[in-house]
């Protein structure tokens, strides 16, 4: 170890700089909208339509990628007036996806895929809490000062584009 890590190491052991390192980890995880973006309704995703409206024409292709259970979806369906669009929605968990399956109604414009969209071709771990949480996530991510443990996982297939 680096005699500059260990000096680091051992100056953050004190009170403040432990504040400091929290409030830093806090506003990281708020820019990476960890915890920000609870809902559709409060995320800023409604400001698409206004955008889609005001510049774009129809028909609209729509790619809602880490769909969930279909919240942002059902904002789609609510909130596009016109019926020439479409939509593409991806979900790898397994029982998330069975649950967005049966949030959406048999409409032609609706495409689900029970694969993610990455960078890389081939089979990744989706990490979750709990079965349909909003949190999964490819990375483990370490959340238990929230209370939050990632001890849940399964193999899904990504598509590489």
């Amino acid at each position: 170890m680096s005699i500059l890590k260990k000096t680091l190491i051992r100056a953050s052991g004190n009170r403040f700089i432990q504040r400091v390192l929290e409030k830093n980890v806090q506003t990281s995880q708020d820019l990476m909208g960890i915890g920000s973006g609870g809902g559709v309704l409060s995320s800023g995703e409604k400001a698409i339509f206004y955008v889609l409206k005001q510049k774009f024409k129809p028909p609209y292709c729509i790619f809602d990628v880490g769909s969930n259970k279909g919240q942002f979806l059902q904002l789609i369906l609510n909130n596009i007036t016109v019926n020439d669009f479409s939509i593409h929605c991806f979900e790898t968990g397994h029982e998330t996806f069975k649950i967005l399956v049966k949030s959406s109604k048999e409409d032609k414009r609706i495409k689900l895929n029970n694969i993610g969209i990455g960078k890389a071709k081939g089979e990744s771990i989706l990490y979750f809490n709990s079965v349909g949480s909003g949190l999964a996530s490819l990375t483990k991510r370490r959340l238990d000062h929230f209370g939050i443990d990632f001890n849940n996982s399964e193999k899904g297939g990504n598509q590489h584009n």
